[in-house]
């Protein structure tokens, strides 16, 4: 039985099968059940198709209604129904999700759940249904929505007050219980016809798990007749049928898993502090106060409108600091050194010293002055520009070559005036290709950037471990 099973279980041709003394049984799909224990009331019945596939021809009312048949589509007559649910009119949900199951529970399937598709039908597209292929006679059923128990309020359902259509038996070996709602409630046992003396004799002793699950639903969906159906199975009828035997699985297909963005606040680079107009102001203002600014431009109101174009442009001053210092630190400490700044005036501005207004010899004289009286430390190197010296020896300069030999003409009388001549004229063209914010945000902090460092973060942390410290001095960290 069991190669029978398995060598039929793609077969779609074969709308009827009868086979008898053998321990198996054949569902209302056409599906062989080997194993199953023979039941009396299919192996009551013995029949023989007709070499015409004429289909009704078992005509006992009582073996009909007593459902002693053996799941033939054709010798009992089967018919073809479709089964519709259509969410906000069977039931009070309009916004069903569609990965949600919706099942159509069967009487001649032991109430076990058949899965329900979304109709492919044009305008139909909020419509389920599934065809069903149903012996003649009454039906009973319902639906489940996720597992909740649904009467379809837009079908035909029994009376309330008819308590013989309430309770559903349903087979525990052949089916998943719907989870409950509020409209049912699950009892467990035997049934009635089972109980006697034996039982109530055993009832202290533990109960052993019931053969059935006792459904009580206030009412079910109902169809009140199905007529035999007498014809002749023609290839051309059989093709036109949605049913085919042995249908193959169903399933709802997978939810596009919604894939949560990339931001900078789930990368590697989160704790990096961002350069805000706050962070920069707050710069400004410590290497502001830290310049000597005020024994170059002496009147208070110039000083005052000279701060606040210094503020405007400050950004560039500190973006250009930040990457020539770390071209050739000193040790550990970021600094500019006295040949570094020389490359640099000479290589990104070479027209800013031209022998004329400006000197080589100035830009050295400025230089240190810009260092004289400073307080050094281990942060703050002899002969060397921090950062708020940086700033401090382009004010000397452009004292020098604007105001005091008159670079910048008569218009030049006030050092904000002279230094927003210089600074866009000579120092503007090479500050603008020094922006490390932008080059962050469109380069660096970037999702593949992000993942890249993620997958290789504990291998860099390991060469970091291993090479830390190669250069320090003995007993240094």
């Amino acid at each position: 039985m069991e190669v029978i099973a398995e060598g039929l279980k793609e077969n779609q041709t074969i709308l009827g099968i009868h086979f008898a003394g053998n321990d198996g049984d054949v569902d209302t799909q056409g599906f062989v059940k080997a194993g199953k224990p023979l039941s009396v009331a299919p192996a009551s019945i013995m029949t023989r198709m007709q070499d015409q596939m004429k289909s009704g021809i078992i005509t006992d009312r009582n073996a009909l209604e007593l459902k002693q048949n053996s799941n033939c589509w054709v010798c009992e007559g089967w018919s073809e129904h479709r089964f519709t649910y259509e969410p906000g009119r069977s039931d009070d949900n309009p916004n069903h999700d569609e990965f949600k199951p919706i099942k159509l529970h069967l009487d001649i399937d032991h109430f076990e759940g058949d899965l329900m598709m979304r109709s492919e039908e044009s305008g139909h597209e909020h419509l389920w249904e599934v065809f069903r292929m149903l012996p003649p006679g009454p039906h009973r059923y319902f639906f489940s929505v996720d597992g909740q128990v649904k009467v379809a309020r837009d079908h035909v359902r029994t009376h309330k007050k008819d308590k013989k259509e309430k309770k559903l038996y349903l087979d525990m070996s052949k089916v998943v219980i719907p989870k409950d709602s509020a409209k049912s409630s699950p009892k467990k046992g035997t049934p009635k016809e089972q109980k006697g003396l034996r039982a109530k004799e055993a009832a202290p002793e533990k109960e052993a798990e019931p053969d059935y699950y006792e459904l009580d639903l206030p009412e079910v969906n109902y169809i009140e007749n199905i007529h035999q159906t007498k014809t002749i199975y023609t290839m051309e009828q059989i093709e036109k049928m949605v049913c085919v035997p042995r249908p193959g699985p169903k399933g709802l297909g997978n939810r596009h898993k919604v894939r949560t963005p990339w931001n900078f606040s789930l990368s590697v680079f989160a704790s990096y502090k961002i350069d805000t107009a706050k962070l920069l102001n707050d710069c400004f203002e410590m290497d502001w106060s830290r310049t000597k600014v005020d024994k170059i431009v002496k009147n208070e109101d110039q000083r005052e409108e000279f701060k606040t174009y210094m503020r405007s442009i400050y950004k560039w001053f500190r973006e250009v600091y930040k990457y020539t210092a770390g071209s050739d630190p000193m040790g550990d400490v970021f600094c500019i050194g006295v040949n570094v700044f020389s490359d640099l005036i000479a290589s990104g501005m070479p027209r800013f010293v031209d022998g004329k207004y400006l000197k080589v010899a100035d830009l050295d004289l400025e230089r240190i002055k810009t260092n004289a009286n400073e307080t050094n430390s281990k942060f703050n190197p002899k002969n060397n520009l921090v950062r708020h010296n940086f700033m401090e020896v382009f004010i000397r300069l452009c004292d020098t070559k604007y105001l005091k030999n008159g670079a910048g003409g008569a218009d030049c009388d006030t050092m904000a005036k002279a230094f927003k001549v210089m600074f866009e004229s000579e120092l503007r063209p090479y500050f603008s290709q020094f922006d490390s914010q932008h080059w962050r945000k469109t380069v660096l902090w970037q999702e593949d950037v992000d993942f890249t460092l993620k997958i290789s973060l504990e291998p860099l942390r390991s060469i970091y471990k291993k090479f830390i410290g190669r250069n320090s001095l003995p007993g240094g960290q």
